[in-house]
C-alpha cells in the first residue's frame, strides 16, 4: 500500500504556497518529468526521479499543501528540495497525521529516514 506525505507550510492550512514559486522550484530540478498544467486534480503535477525511485508530486489548486506519493528517497529528497525553496518552515506530514517533521531541520535523505523512523516508529521508511 503506497502512502503519501503532505507538505503544509501551516498546521492550520492558513498560509498557501505561492504557485509561481512552487512552479519554479519543482522545473529547476534534475529529476523532473512529465509535467501537467491544470489537471482535474491539481494546478500541476509532475513525476520527480533520484537515485533509482520515483515519485509524484501534486500541488492541488487550493495551494494549502504539496502532495508527495510514497516515502521513498525520491519523495524525501523533492520534500526538501521544496524546504530549499522557502525562507519558512515547511511541515512534512504523513497521511494518517502521526509524523509532523519540519523540514528545515532536516539536512538530508538520510536523516530524513532517522527523523521518520523516530516520529512515525517504523524501522524502515517503505517507498
Amino acid at each position: 500500500m503506497s502512502s503519501k506525505m503532505f507538505l503544509v507550510l501551516d498546521l492550520n492550512g492558513t498560509i498557501k504556497f505561492d504557485p509561481q514559486r512552487i512552479r519554479e522550484c519543482l522545473s529547476a530540478l534534475d529529476g523532473v518529468h512529465d509535467w501537467s498544467d491544470d489537471t482535474a486534480d491539481a494546478l500541476f503535477e509532475c513525476q520527480f526521479d533520484f537515485a533509482g525511485d520515483n515519485t509524484i508530486v501534486l500541488v492541488p489548486k487550493e495551494l494549502d499543501s504539496v502532495s508527495v506519493w510514497g516515502m521513498g528517497d525520491a519523495s524525501l529528497r523533492v520534500a526538501l528540495e521544496i524546504q530549499r525553496c522557502y525562507d519558512t518552515d515547511i511541515h512534512a506530514l504523513n497521511d494518517s497525521f502521526t509524523m509532523d517533521i519540519v523540514l528545515s531541520e532536516v539536512n538530508s535523505v538520510d536523516e530524513f529516514k532517522q527523523r521518520i523512523e523516530g516520529e512515525w516508529g517504523q524501522s524502515a521508511v517503505s517507498r
